[in-house]
C-alpha cells in the first residue's frame, strides 16, 4: 500500500457564514462561533507514514540512536550489561556498555560474573599479594588498582621478609615461608644455617631409635625418618645439641647406629648368642657376642604352635618344653585362635579375633555387603564391603544387604539404587514426573508414568486440543499434542478460543457462535438513549467526556494526534472553541471507557490553552518528524487569531505530554506568522511530504468561509518546505516556501499518494472549485497558476456549491488498490429537494487519468432536509478488522435534532454507486430529546485502548447545554 498521509484539513461548521436555513436547530446553535473567528480541522496520522518516520536503530538492538550511546555496536544499548571490556591493567578501552554514563568499576550495576580479575594488594613491597578476605586485602573487577599485583599468597604482607619465598628461620615464632606451620623445615634446603640454632637430625633408616652419625640434617623440627642422637637426658649436650651448637665429632659412639640396615643392632640391642661366626655386634660396643643372653622362648599353653609373648624364657640353646621361639598368640587357652588362623568351621561373626590381627570377624571375602542407605532393599553397588558378617548399620533405615545371597544371578545394573539417598528411587519403582529416574533404568519420566498428563491431539498446532480425537499420557507435551481439548476447529489453526475474531468471515474464530463479535458492525445501532437512561448519554457508548463548562462547544472536532507521547498509539485531541480562548483536550490511552466523565478529569494529557487574541484551535493537524527530528510526532495547530495576521504553532508531542501541566501559544517550539492585511493565516494547515525529500512539509494559509468576505489581503495558500527549524517566532521569509494560491480559499489539506508515486499530492478548494495537483508537479506551480492537474467536480460540475464550506479528508485506501483515496464534504449542499441535505464525494486514487474534469468514484447524500451530511468524514484505519480501510461520515443534523454518525466497510463500497447515508452496515445517533450536534465531528483511533482495536470518536458539540462533548464507541471482539 502506499504512504498515506495522517492529516487533513477541515473547515469546521461552526465557522460557515451561511444564515440557518430550515428551522436547522443544529446550525442555529452552533452560529454562536461566528463572532470568535474560529474553525477546525483535524488530522489522522497514517500508519504507513508513521512506520516510515521511525526512529533510526543502526546496529538493530531495539534502540534508536536518541537514546542508544553507541548506535554502530549491537552489544551496547541501556538493556544491555555492564561488563569488563578494556585493558584490565590500564582500563584503557573500556565501554559504557548499557549507557548510564558509567564505565566498568564506577558502573554499580557492573556484571559480576564477568570480572576481568581478582587483585591482592602488596603493602610491604615483597611481590606478593595479601591473601586475606577483606576488600582491603584484595578486589575484584576491571582494572588492577595501584598497589595490587597478581599474587595473593602473603600471609604477612606488613613484613617483607616474610612470603612464601622466604626461608624458614629457626626459635622465631614466625611462620617466615607462609606454609602455615612456623619453625617447620620440610625441605632440608629451606634451613638458613647462618639464620638459625636448628638441631641437627640423624637418618633412622631402620627405625631402632638410633641414628647414622654420617647422614644429618639440620631442621627445627624432626624430620621423618630422622632422629636426635641418644644422650643421657642429664648429658649436658643436650642442651648443646637442641640449640645447634653440638660438635657431632666429640659425641660417644653409643650415640649413634653401627649398622642402620638393621633394627636388631644398635647400641641398646642386646648381644645374641646365635651368631656361630661370632661376628654381629648386636649392641654396637665394638665387640660381637659379648655378654650374649641367648634366644627368648614364649609359652605356648593351648599347643598350637604360637606362643605368648607375655610369658616368656632366655636361652642360648633350644626352646624348653612347652614353650616356642615364634610369639603373637592372643589367646593361648584356644589352639583355634593364633595369628593366621581362619575362623573355625567356616563360621563368621562369632565375636573373636582369630586371627589376632586386633579385629574380630575380619574373615576374608566370603560374603559382598553392599549399602542400603534408603533402606528401600536397593544397595548401592559403589559402597560395598567384603567380610564375613553384616556391618552394623549407622541408622533405623540404613541396612547392609548380603549381595551374593539375595542377588544371585543378577548383574549389578539388574539391582544398584541409582540413588540410595531417597526410598522413591529403586530398579522396579513406579516412574513419576518429577525429572528423576525413580525406577534406574537410565531414562527420567518415561511412559508409563504413574502420574502422567493427558495430553489431545492438536492437529494444527494452534495450542488447543481436538476432544473427539486420541489422546496420550505423557510427563511433558509431546509434539502435536496440547494441554486442552477446547479447539472447536483442530484443523484450522485461526481457529480456537483465543483466536482473532475476523470480522464478517462468516467463521467462528473464537469458537464463539456470536453475532456481536465485531461490534461496529451494527452493534449500535438505535438511539444513545434507546436503553432507557436518564440523561440521554450512555446508550451504546462505552463513555461520554463533558465540555469542560457551559457554552464551551467541547466536541466542536474531534482528530487522532498523531503519536505525541511515543507509546506506539495515536491520542484523541478534542477542540472546545468557547472554553476561555480556546482549549485542545490531548486525551491519551484511556484504562476505562463506562459511564459519563467531565473530559478536564478523563485520563488526558495536557491542555493546550489560547491567551488574549491567541485563540488556539483553528485548524489542528499532526505529522512525524515536521522539525526533522525522528522522536515522537508533532501537533500542528491554527492560531488564526494571534497577532499579526494569525500563525500556526507546531508542538513537539514529546515536550506538551511530558507532564500533564497546560501549554499555552508561547510553549509552541515553532510559530510560523502570518504577514498579511487578514487574520485568517492558520485557517489551513496540514503537512505531508509533498516534495519526495523524505522530510514533512507544511501546507498553510487562509481558509474564508466564501467569496463575499475575500479581501485582497488574504494570505492565500503556501507550501512551507521541511524539515523545519524550532525557532520560536518565525516568518513565511524565514523558510524556503512556494505560494499556490492567493485570494479566497476555502480549504487545502494533503490528498495523500494518490498516484502511487511516493509523492503526496495537494487537494484544495477556492473560489473556482476544487482541485487536484499531483506532488510531482508542484515545481512548476506559481501564484500566477493555479497548481491545478486536475479539476473535481461532484455531480459533475463544482460551481453550484463554490460559496460553501467545504470539508477535504484523506481517507487511506478504501478500495484497497494502492492507491491513496480522498473525499470531500459539502454539507449544505442541495443534494435532493434544495433543503440542505448535504452531499459527500469520494475519489479513488489511480496512476493516470488526473486531468481535466473528474467526477467522483462515488457519492453519498444526505436523506432528509438539514441532514447536513458531510459535515465531517473520516477514514484510512480497519474499524471491521478485515483488512480493509474503512469510512465514517458525521450527519449531525439527522433525524431532526438527533444526529448521526455513519459507518461504511471499505469492502462494500462500490465504484460508480451513489449511496444514501441510510444505507451504511453502521450507524449511531444522538439524544431525541434535545440538540446535541452530534455527529459534528468524527474521528477514527487505532489503540486508545492499547487492545489492539480501533475505537471511534463522535463530537457532540452541544451537549448539555452547549457544554458539549465526546463520545467514544469502543470496538471489542
Amino acid at each position: 500500500m502506499p504512504s498515506t498521509p495522517c492529516s487533513s484539513v477541515v473547515q469546521p461548521l461552526l465557522f460557515w457564514p451561511r444564515p440557518p436555513r430550515g428551522g436547522a436547530a443544529w446550525r442555529a446553535s452552533l452560529a454562536l462561533s461566528l463572532a470568535a473567528g474560529l474553525s477546525l480541522s483535524g488530522c489522522v496520522l497514517e500508519d504507513e507514514l508513521e512506520n516510515a518516520t521511525r526512529p533510526v536503530d543502526a546496529d538493530g538492538d531495539g534502540f534508536s540512536e536518541d537514546v542508544d550511546c553507541n548506535d554502530l555496536h549491537p552489544a551496547i544499548n541501556p538493556d544491555a550489561r555492564e561488563i569488563c571490556d578494556g585493558d584490565p591493567t590500564t582500563g584503557e578501552g573500556e565501554q559504557d556498555n548499557n549507557c548510564n554514563g558509567l564505565r566498568g568499576d564506577d558502573d554499580p550495576t557492573l556484571d559480576t560474573t564477568q570480572l576481568a580479575g581478582t587483585w591482592f594488594r602488596d603493602a610491604d613491597g615483597d611481590g606478593f599479594g595479601d591473601r586475606g578476605d577483606s576488600s582491603a586485602a584484595r578486589f575484584s573487577g576491571c582494572v588492577k588498582p595501584e598497589g595490587f599485583i597478581d599474587v595473593g599468597d602473603d600471609c604477612d604482607d606488613t613484613n617483607s621478609s616474610v612470603n612464601p619465598e622466604s626461608r624458614e628461620i629457626c626459635g622465631d615464632d614466625i611462620d617466615n615461608d607462609c606454609d602455615d606451620l612456623v619453625d617447620d623445615f620440610a625441605d632440608p634446603e629451606s634451613v638458613d644455617e647462618t639464620e638459625s640454632a636448628a638441631p641437627i637430625w640423624f637418618r633412622d633408616f631402620d627405625d631402632d631409635g638410633f641414628g647414622d652419625r654420617d647422614n644429618r640434617r639440620v631442621s627445627c623440627a624432626r624430620p621423618e625418618g630422622y632422629v636426635a642422637p641418644q644422650l643421657d637426658s642429664d648429658d649436658p649436650r643436650v642442651d648443646d645439641w637442641s640449640t645447634g651448637s653440638i660438635d657431632v665429632a666429640a659425641l660417644p659412639t653409643t650415640a649413634f647406629d653401627c649398622d642402620d640396615g638393621d633394627a636388631l643392632i644398635n647400641p641398646d640391642a642386646e648381644e645374641l648368642c646365635d651368631d656361630p661366626d661370632n661376628v654381629v655386634d648386636s649392641d654396637c660396643d665394638g665387640s660381637p657376642d659379648d655378654g650374649a643372653v641367648g634366644n627368648t622362648y614364649f609359652r605356648d599353653v593351648d599347643g598350637d604352635g604360637v606362643g605368648d609373648e607375655s610369658v616368656s624364657v632366655t636361652s642360648c640353646g633350644s626352646a624348653p618344653s612347652g614353650y616356642r621361639s615364634e610369639a603373637g598368640d592372643c589367646d593361648d587357652t584356644n589352639f583355634t585362635i593364633k595369628p593366621g588362623a581362619a575362623d573355625p568351621g567356616g563360621l563368621a561373626c562369632d565375636g573373636q579375633d582369630n586371627d589376632c590381627d586386633g579385629t574380630p570377624d575380619d574373615g576374608t571375602g566370603t560374603f559382598r555387603w553392599c549399602r542400603d542407605s534408603d533402606g528401600d532393599g536397593a544397595p548401592d553397588s559403589t559402597q560395598c564391603v567384603f567380610q564375613y558378617c553384616q556391618p552394623e548399620a549407622a541408622t533405623t533405615i540404613e541396612s547392609y544387604i548380603s549381595v551374593s545371597e539375595v542377588f544371585v544371578g543378577q548383574g549389578d545394573s539388574e539391582w544398584t539404587d541409582c540413588d540410595d539417598t531417597s526410598s522413591l528411587v529403586a530398579p522396579g519403582a513406579d516412574e513419576y514426573c518429577d525429572a528423576i529416574d525413580n525406577n534406574c533404568n537410565g531414562f527420567v519420566d518415561e511412559t508409563p508414568a504413574a502420574d502422567a498428563v493427558t495430553w489431545y491431539t492438536d492437529f494444527d498446532n494452534d495450542g488447543y486440543g481436538d476432544p473427539a480425537a486420541a489422546t496420550t499420557d505423557a510427563c511433558t507435551l509431546p509434539s502435536g499434542y496440547s494441554a486442552n481439548a477446547d479447539d472447536c476447529d483442530d484443523a484450522a489453526a485461526n481457529v480456537n478460543p483465543t483466536a482473532t475474531e475476523v470480522c464478517n468471515s462468516g467463521v467462528a474464530e473464537d469458537c464463539v457462535a456470536s453475532t456481536t463479535d465485531c461490534m461496529m458492525d451494527g452493534g449500535y445501532s438505535g438511539r444513545l438513549d434507546e436503553v432507557g437512561d436518564s440523561d440521554g448519554i450512555v446508550g451504546y457508548a462505552w463513555l461520554a467526556a463533558v465540555g469542560p463548562s457551559a457554552s464551551a462547544a467541547a466536541g466542536t472536532q474531534v482528530a487522532r494526534g498523531g503519536d505525541l507521547d511515543g507509546d506506539g498509539d495515536a491520542e484523541l485531541v478534542v477542540y472546545a472553541p468557547f472554553s476561555g480562548n480556546g482549549k485542545l483536550f490531548i486525551v491519551s490511552a484511556v484504562a476505562d471507557l463506562d459511564g459519563v466523565r467531565s473530559l478536564s478529569t478523563l485520563e488526558t494529557g495536557p491542555t493546550l490553552t489560547g491567551t488574549g487574541t491567541s485563540a488556539l484551535g483553528m485548524q489542528v493537524s499532526a505529522h512525524a518528524d515536521l522539525l526533522g527530528v525522528a522522536s515522537t510526532d508533532y501537533l500542528l495547530v491554527g492560531v488564526p487569531g494571534a497577532a499579526g495576521g494569525g500563525a500556526v504553532a507546531v508542538y513537539e508531542g514529546a515536550t506538551i505530554t511530558a507532564s500533564s501541566a497546560d501549554r499555552g501559544y508561547a510553549d509552541a517550539g515553532l510559530r510560523l506568522l502570518g504577514t498579511g492585511a487578514t487574520t485568517g493565516f492558520g485557517g489551513i494547515a496540514d503537512a505531508d511530504d509533498f516534495d519526495g525529500d523524505g522530510t514533512a512539509d507544511l501546507l498553510i494559509g487562509d481558509a474564508v468561509a466564501g467569496t463575499s468576505t475575500v479581501s485582497a489581503g488574504g494570505e492565500g495558500l503556501h507550501l512551507v518546505f521541511g524539515p523545519l527549524s524550532d525557532d520560536g517566532d518565525s516568518s513565511l521569509a524565514s523558510f524556503s516556501n512556494l505560494a499556490l494560491l492567493s485570494g479566497a480559499v476555502f480549504a487545502g489539506a494533503s490528498a495523500g499518494d494518490v498516484d502511487s508515486d511516493g509523492v503526496a499530492d495537494l487537494l484544495w478548494a477556492d473560489a473556482s472549485g476544487l482541485g487536484l495537483t499531483l506532488g510531482g508537479a508542484l515545481a512548476d506551480c506559481s501564484v500566477a497558476t493555479t497548481c491545478a492537474d486536475a479539476r473535481l467536480s461532484i455531480d459533475g460540475t463544482f460551481s453550484t456549491y463554490s460559496s460553501q464550506p467545504v470539508v477535504l479528508r484523506a481517507l487511506g485506501d478504501l478500495n484497497n488498490d494502492g492507491y491513496a483515496d480522498f473525499g470531500a464534504g459539502l454539507p449544505f449542499a442541495d443534494a435532493v429537494s434544495g433543503g440542505d441535505e448535504g452531499e459527500v464525494a469520494i475519489w479513488f486514487g489511480t496512476g493516470t487519468g488526473w486531468t481535466g474534469s473528474i467526477a467522483p468514484s462515488l457519492g453519498f447524500i444526505g436523506a432528509e432536509d438539514d441532514a447536513g451530511a458531510g459535515a465531517a468524514l473520516d477514514g484510512g484505519v480497519d474499524l471491521d478488522l478485515d483488512g480493509r480501510d474503512d469510512l465514517v461520515l458525521g450527519v449531525p443534523g439527522d433525524d431532526g435534532i438527533t444526529g448521526a454518525a455513519y459507518v461504511f466497510y471499505g469492502a462494500e463500497l462500490v465504484e460508480g454507486a451513489a449511496y444514501s447515508v441510510y444505507t451504511a452496515r453502521t450507524f449511531v445517533t444522538g439524544d431525541s430529546r434535545a440538540a446535541t450536534g452530534f455527529g459534528r465531528s468524527v474521528a477514527i483511533l487505532p489503540g486508545l485502548l492499547s487492545d489492539g482495536t480501533p475505537d471511534l470518536a463522535v463530537g457532540a458539540p452541544l451537549l448539555s447545554s452547549g457544554a458539549g462533548g465526546v463520545f467514544i464507541f469502543a470496538q471489542r471482539e
